[in-house]
């Protein structure tokens, strides 16, 4: 997350709400968290949300391990997928 950017959401939600309980305002928090993670768009992530991102990352992440060449004898220090 850009926590500044969410940081400053976080803020207009809390000073435009009045939240009858911490468990109401526990609610929407959580809400917010999902939907910046898994629904907004970032432009510091090439327009792609921050679970796409970190989908994409692992994706990679995979791909390198997996084209690897290590030295016979390590075979064994090699990820398991």
């Amino acid at each position: 997350m850009h926590c500044r950017a969410m940081n400053g959401r976080i803020e207009d939600v809390l000073q435009s709400h009045h939240f009858r309980s911490g468990e109401e305002l526990e609610a929407t928090l959580d809400r917010y968290v999902w939907l910046y993670n898994q629904q907004l768009p970032q432009s510091a992530l090439g327009s792609k949300t921050p679970l796409q991102t970190m989908k994409d990352w692992h994706k990679l992440k995979r791909a390198v391990q997996e084209t690897a060449i290590l030295p016979s004898g390590m075979r064994h220090l090699r990820p398991q997928v």
